[in-house]
């Protein structure tokens, strides 16, 4: 294949003339696109080669809940399973189930260590939880850092946002719990969430533009990247749905101007989901999506808000799942065109006829 720099060497040996580069790095992008096209290569998302796959998880699941009751043996022998099953044998499911393994164990050991200074927490009017939060985070981020270090598990990028997410809003509590009171607090952590899910969505969007055919590892790390972007970026303006009866609370005390709000939350997302081809994007937000729905359609039908909110849900997932390649095309050839298309994945549109 033909890369870039391979261009760039032709060029300066006078081997083709920069226009000639140009034009070949053109034919280059436009044949890469129409072969993703051609094989119809959307979203890449890796979990099973094949049953097998899922047997040997089993029994990993297995493996690690009898060792949480001698848990020095614990980390190690997942480490050795990880050398097996991940950098050798490149098995997705268990490697994410030794993952999950590791960052509860790492997490428990912090949490664990961080109960040394419950004293100190209690004598500044700081939170013990927060602190305990913290000691659980720089647990995980530790274990699982060095983890993504040594073996490049796409999913290990997922835990280590998480981790630093949870750092960075246990933090906040713990320097400004003195000084805020406890809504303030809530609000600003809520709103710091905001900007983590967007720092979170432009580091899975780096991915997403060094791949934008999604041949490569770097696409399944901006999937799990998306995952966790998208529930923090809308969280702050629709957790007011979680009091909707559908979670066991009353309904009474959401705002109706939020419903509407969430809704053109969850619109802008899904616009969003379909430029940059990222379902997963979208996917994470159909929760609050469904609250919004749920409690406007139970003010109008009753009880049977909640079903007709299943089915009118799962109905807009079925049109979008099918139609997902025609839709996204229909939107991208409306927009003004440049070189930011560039980065993202193919559109049939975006070929020459």
């Amino acid at each position: 294949m033909i890369r870039q720099d391979d261009i760039e060497a032709a060029i300066s040996g006078g081997i083709l003339t920069a226009e000639q580069g140009r034009a070949l790095e053109r034919l280059a992008h436009e044949r890469r696109q129409s072969r993703v096209l051609a094989l119809g290569r959307e979203e890449r998302f890796r979990l099973l080669g094949g049953f097998n796959d899922l047997f040997i998880a089993i029994g990993v699941v297995l493996l690690g809940v009898s060792l949480f009751t001698v848990q020095p043996l614990l980390i190690p022998v997942l480490w050795l399973l990880a050398e097996l099953l991940t950098r050798r044998l490149k098995l997705v499911a268990p490697s994410i189930v030794i993952v999950l393994f590791l960052a509860l164990q790492a997490g428990t050991l912090g949490a664990r260590a961080s109960e040394q200074l419950n004293v100190w927490a209690l004598e500044t009017n700081r939170s013990v939880d927060a602190l305990a939060t913290t000691g659980y985070g720089l647990g995980v981020l530790a274990m699982i850092g060095l983890h993504y270090a040594r073996f490049r598990l796409p999913f290990s990028l997922f835990v280590i946002a998480c981790a630093l997410v949870t750092l960075v809003l246990a933090g906040v509590s713990l320097g400004l719990a003195p000084q805020l009171d406890k809504d303030a607090l809530g609000t600003l952590r809520s709103w710091l969430a905001v900007g983590l899910g967007v720092l979170v969505f432009l580091a899975a969007m780096r991915f997403d533009v060094a791949d934008p055919e999604r041949t490569s590892r770097r696409a399944d790390c901006g999937f799990w990247l998306h995952l966790l972007a998208a529930p923090l970026i809308v969280h702050p303006v629709a957790s007011p749905l979680i009091t909707h009866p559908v979670f066991g609370r009353s309904a009474d005390v959401i705002a109706e101007p939020a419903i509407g709000l969430v809704v053109v939350l969850i619109g802008a997302l899904a616009i969003l989901a379909l430029v940059v081809d990222r379902r997963a994007l979208l996917v994470a937000g159909l929760a609050y999506l469904g609250a919004a729905m749920s409690y406007g359609l139970t003010k109008l039908a009753g009880d049977a808000g909640t079903i007709l909110t299943l089915a009118a849900m799962g109905c807009m997932i079925i049109v979008l799942g099918i139609g997902w390649r025609q839709i996204r095309a229909a939107l991208m050839s409306r927009l003004p065109d440049g070189a930011w298309k560039r980065g993202l994945p193919p559109y049939e549109r975006s070929l020459p006829t």
